[in-house]
């Protein structure tokens, strides 16, 4: 029974390893996100984690070899209002405030 369990512990201690991993790398390529005509457009190179969108963003790009989620708050909570596929774009909605790739 304690060989089962001490497997048991091994076998969710890698998975989360695993997964931890795979959150922490950055991914492929960038998100760029269009406010208006007179300002440069923000560039997320290789983006990794919780990332605040830019007050007043208009266009969303995501340049990514991953899905970016958006969501309605600075702090990427609860769940994403839009996800957005690789190599796609959307017109940020009103409430987006932060974005996770």
């Amino acid at each position: 029974m304690r060989r089962a369990a001490l497997t048991l512990a091994a076998v969710l201690a890698a998975g989360a390893a695993l997964t931890g991993t795979a959150q922490a790398t950055p991914a492929i390529g960038e998100v760029i996100v269009y406010t208006v005509d007179t300002l440069p457009v923000v560039v997320f190179d290789n983006p990794t984690g919780c990332k605040k969108i830019p007050l007043g963003a208009h266009v969303l790009i995501n340049r990514t070899n991953r899905p970016v989620e958006i969501y309605a708050n600075p702090m990427c909570l609860p769940v994403p209002i839009l996800i957005l596929e690789e190599d796609t774009g959307a017109h940020a909605p009103p409430a987006a405030g932060s974005f996770r790739v």
